[in-house]
């Protein structure tokens, strides 16, 4: 008897040690929920409940506004030093309020006792159920922020260039720049300094123009004067490209290749017939314009190589600081050409085309005067060709003026970045819902059919993860635990069985089911030593014989913390609910 008792004492204590260690990780997590205040500033490091919600509150500065936070589950072997910005979840956002004694009161928090004389404010936000054993990282931001650094101020300058590029290409017709024109590079310019570092904690002033809230009306003058310029830039760039290419009068392009195809038997006949009395350079040049077919023929109109493609030219970026702006008669012929730039190239080609052209038409001039078609037609080709130039020598001008105008608009919104955009206050903590295997005490009356026996049996439950007793069963391993326990009762029977120690104990493992808190369905077998039939042979051997029950999945852990007094924990929000 003393024997069966202390094995008795020994599991249960056992169960009780396991269930007061675990009860110790949540036992701020009593229903409806459970508070953490955390100390902005400070070093988050705390244990956390999961699978139930939870609230968490703080003190913060009488000028701060609102307070954000921003939830990531830390992949294993990580820190949140190292966690990229794209691992966290959607900002929660509360505003930061005064709590006067009757919001402490409600939320069961003790009142501070200089609460009249205090200068702080105070925040709660409502966390959704965390995973067990797991690591976040939670980052909180307080608002309105500081002023920038000048790295940081750098930091976000270098982005403008590419945001107002980015809008550029997307904007590729040539209607007339409009108020949604500008509205939309602003919101570009505002995508490109926070969206590509969105966890940096840049927050805009209210109503400024890196505001996305802000109403269009309200945006500077300075702002839309400078965009519309630009822009306008843009489209006088992307009107002459499709000029260059043939696109806004392709009737007009069609008439330039016919026009140059007039004249092309008569200069074939002319270099069939006179190929060998001609100089060298008139040879060779008269070869040259002979040789070409239509889409060579298109593309120098174009100003393009003969063998391209036929890709069109649609896009020019690279300004060319040599090229000096038109004269007031505009560009001629002779004007020289860009130095640099996508354009160069072609301008090149055509000055190329340009001199062979003329010496071809000076040798038509002397060799078929009489042929005043064909004459006619090659100096209207001569002149298609000097027109293509000057085209492209407005684009590049107009590409000098756009990226002018652009470096300007940047350096005045550079300007703006530093009196428009605050950095927010961050604090960045691990909190953690890691937890071993939960054991728990079992009681519960088991019937074993075969043996035609009811009896009682205590023991643990032993689940596979972590369980949160506050949180009602849920995914299959919160409800299935292994089961481990024995008997006090008296089973024996005379020539068929004995206990496995003691007077009367017998052992019963298995598993179960949780169907409540509290309510469990198990199954298993029950162990003990079977007795030889013949009373003469008195050697026992293992048996067992499979039993069911229905028990009750005890939390003593937080019995005895009852039993000693442990205070109860504050109830839910009253009048105040947390923001999400």
């Amino acid at each position: 008897m003393i024997r069966r008792r202390a094995i008795l004492g020994s599991l249960v204590a056992l169960s009780c040690l396991v269930s007061l260690e675990v009860r110790a990780e949540t036992k701020r997590n009593t229903p409806p929920f459970s508070r953490f205040k955390v100390m902005l500033g400070g070093i988050l490091n705390d244990t956390v409940p999961f699978d139930v919600p939870f609230i968490i509150h703080g003190d913060v500065k009488e000028s701060v506004t609102h307070v954000r936070l921003r939830i990531a589950k830390l992949p294993e072997g990580t820190n949140c030093a190292v966690i990229p910005g794209t691992g966290y979840g959607a900002v929660s956002r509360v505003e930061a309020t005064e709590w006067t004694q009757r919001d402490y009161e409600d939320r069961g928090l003790a009142v501070p006792g200089d609460l009249a004389t205090v200068n702080l404010k105070q925040f709660e936000f409502l966390i959704e159920p965390l995973q067990p054993h797991a690591l976040y990282c939670f980052l909180f931001q307080t608002e309105p922020g500081e002023p920038l650094s000048p790295a940081q101020v750098s930091l976000l300058a270098a982005r403008l260039p590419a945001g107002y590029q980015a809008f550029l290409r997307a904007r590729n017709d040539t209607r007339d720049v409009d108020d949604k024109d500008i509205e939309g590079l602003r919101q570009q310019l505002i995508a490109s300094l926070f969206n590509t570092i969105p966890f940096e904690g840049f927050v805009p002033r209210q109503n400024s123009v890196f505001d996305p809230a802000a109403p269009p009306e309200l945006v500077s003058q300075q702002f839309k004067t400078m965009a519309a310029a630009s822009l306008g830039e843009h489209i006088n760039v992307i009107r002459g490209l499709r000029a260059l290419e043939g696109l806004l009068d392709p009737q007009a392009f069609s008439a330039k290749v016919k026009r140059w195809q007039t004249w092309l038997p008569a200069a074939r006949e002319l270099f069939s017939s006179r190929a060998a009395a001609l100089p060298a350079q008139e040879r060779a040049d008269l070869k040259y314009v002979t040789s070409l077919q239509g889409d060579a023929i298109s593309n120098l109109l174009r100003g393009a190589a003969e063998q391209s493609s036929g890709d069109l030219l649609t896009e020019v970026w690279q300004p060319d600081a040599g090229l000096p702006p038109p004269p007031a008669g505009g560009y001629q012929p002779s004007s020289p050409c860009p130095n640099s730039g996508e354009l160069r190239f072609r301008c090149a080609q055509l000055d190329q085309a340009i001199a062979t052209l003329d010496r071809v038409t000076a040798l038509f001039a002397r060799e078929r005067s009489a042929d005043k078609a064909s004459l006619t037609a090659i100096q209207d080709t001569l002149d298609d060709l000097r027109e293509t130039k000057i085209e492209l020598l407005d684009i590049q001008h107009a590409v000098n003026q756009r990226d002018a105008l652009i470096r300007e608009h940047i350096k005045m919104l550079e300007g703006s970045v530093f009196a428009d955009i605050f950095t927010l206050v961050p604090t960045m903590g691990n909190l953690d819902t890691r937890r071993s295997w939960y054991i728990s005490a079992d009681t519960g009356l088991a019937l074993a059919p075969f043996i035609e026996e009811v009896f009682p049996y205590v023991g643990s439950n032993i689940y596979f993860r972590a369980v949160n007793k506050e949180a009602p069963p849920g995914p299959f391993l919160t409800r299935f635990s292994a089961l481990l326990g024995f008997t006090w009762t008296d089973l024996k029977k005379a020539g068929q069985r004995q206990p496995l120690y003691g007077e009367d104990g017998m052992l019963v493992v298995g598993g179960g089911l949780r169907f409540s808190n509290t309510i469990r369905l198990n199954g298993g077998l029950l162990l003990f030593k079977g007795v030889d039939p013949n009373p003469l042979v008195d050697k026992t051997r293992l048996e067992y014989t499979p039993f069911f029950s229905i028990s009750a999945d005890v939390d003593i852990g937080g019995m005895i913390e009852g039993m000693f007094g442990k205070p109860p924990t504050p109830g839910a929000l009253g009048a105040v609910a947390p923001q999400k």
